[in-house]
């Protein structure tokens, strides 16, 4: 907590955001067209940013978790607390794609990168819809 703030509602918007930035880069790559360099480099900034930023809130939500955890709100938590882990699997595995990436300029990975940012931006909306289910359906107070 954070002058009585919790952490986790103040940190799970970054990996929000930077969820979007993989799709944006991978749209910019044919509208601007970026050079392969230039496009891996701000794919790996970008991966180290969202997969240290997943780990910050996954942490957070953890530490979270037993202030607010009962027994009517267990497997509603739970159902949130894995689909964080699920955007942590994928941003490790967006990381491993940008290194890859970075040294190899494979089309085929370029395009694996454009698939993943798809599912990246899913996977984390639907971890925000099960967070808001916990607050506005299960009454949850993080205060």
């Amino acid at each position: 907590m954070i002058d009585g703030l919790p952490l986790h509602p103040l940190l799970n918007h970054f990996p929000i955001v930077l969820s979007f930035t993989f799709f944006i880069l991978f749209c910019l790559k044919f509208w601007l067209n970026i050079e392969p360099k230039q496009f891996w480099n701000w794919a790996l900034v970008f991966s180290c940013l969202f997969i240290v930023s997943t780990k910050a809130a996954e942490w957070s939500g953890e530490k979270e978790e037993h202030r607010i955890e009962t027994e009517q709100n267990h497997e509603a938590l739970e159902h949130h607390e894995h689909w964080g882990e699920r955007v942590l699997y994928i941003s490790a595995f967006m990381l491993a794609l940008s290194i890859l990436g970075y040294f190899t300029w494979w089309p085929a990975v370029f395009y694996g990168f454009g698939a993943t940012s798809v599912a990246i931006v899913v996977i984390v909306m639907l971890t925000g819809h099960s967070g808001a289910e916990l607050v506005y359906k299960h009454l949850i107070d993080f205060s």
